[in-house]
């Protein structure tokens, strides 16, 4: 212990006797900076969560053997530069900017909530953004329809839904779609990004993605649907009905306000 104690010494002596080579004795905490979408690109692809990014990477690759980096500007053939990025955090509002058209990969809001509340509960930090200490000690104190109400209500989901589906020339892929067994609903996804970028698919393409989703689909229990079920109480489905009924509707989930 001596010996380790008169080591520290001596460093921190050398440190300070060279003037440009001082030891901070205490360092402080680097902030991260928030990716932004770059001022000009020309399409953005924008997920709801890191699943969704993951999946359309997959699909990108499969289509034009190339691949995307995440929170950066990439410079794409087909159609120049092309931001991919994540929308299940507190965002800078360059995300949701009318910047050029964007490719939304949508989850079923209901289970985004579900989802969100299992993460705050297991500690993962990028869906605790928004708390403060004290918030967060409250909420997880709530019991299970308490702690779904307050996201239905507070959350950042429906602010993120807001802000994308604001966007003039926006189009909307179901994620659901991609790994589902229903090989038309599969089918026409994939169609879908592949128009979106104006890319020819070949069904041998088209075979070869189908595959490597329908691989996926097991691993991903939060986007195959109807997770909410299961965490929904009558009070949460018509306070959600109220806050974002409008947006189940526009994006196929359901055919009207009837499904409570």
């Amino acid at each position: 212990m001596k010996k380790r104690f008169a080591i520290a010494i001596a460093v921190l002596s050398c440190c300070y006797a060279f003037p440009g080579h001082d030891l901070p004795l205490r360092r402080p905490i680097p902030i991260p900076k928030p990716i932004l979408c770059p001022e000009k690109v020309d399409v953005k692809v924008l997920g709801v969560n890191r699943h969704s990014v993951f999946l359309f990477k997959t699909v990108f690759r499969l289509l034009t053997q190339q691949e995307l980096h995440v929170g950066k500007k990439n410079e794409i053939k087909e159609c120049g530069a092309l931001f991919l990025g994540r929308v299940d955090g507190k965002l800078s509002s360059l995300y949701y900017s009318d910047r050029g058209k964007t490719l939304y990969l949508l989850a079923d809001p209901r289970d985004l909530i579900v989802h969100q509340r299992d993460s705050i509960l297991c500690g993962i930090s990028s869906n605790r953004k928004g708390f403060s200490k004290r918030e967060l000690e409250k909420f997880i104190n709530l019991n299970p329809d308490q702690q779904i109400s307050y996201l239905i209500q507070h959350g950042s989901i429906k602010k993120n839904l807001e802000k994308v589906c604001s966007s003039e020339e926006l189009v909307v892929v179901r994620v659901e779609d991609l790994i589902c067994e229903d090989a038309n609903k599969q089918n026409a996804a994939i169609s879908k990004i592949a128009s979106f970028f104006e890319l020819d698919v070949s069904l041998e393409q088209m075979s070869q993605v189908s595959r490597k989703l329908c691989s996926y689909g097991s691993s991903y229990r939060m986007i195959q649907g109807g997770v909410w079920k299961e965490s929904f109480s009558d009070e949460n489905k018509e306070l959600f009905k109220q806050a974002m009924g409008d947006f189940l509707i526009s994006c196929g989930y359901e055919d009207s306000f009837d499904w409570i």
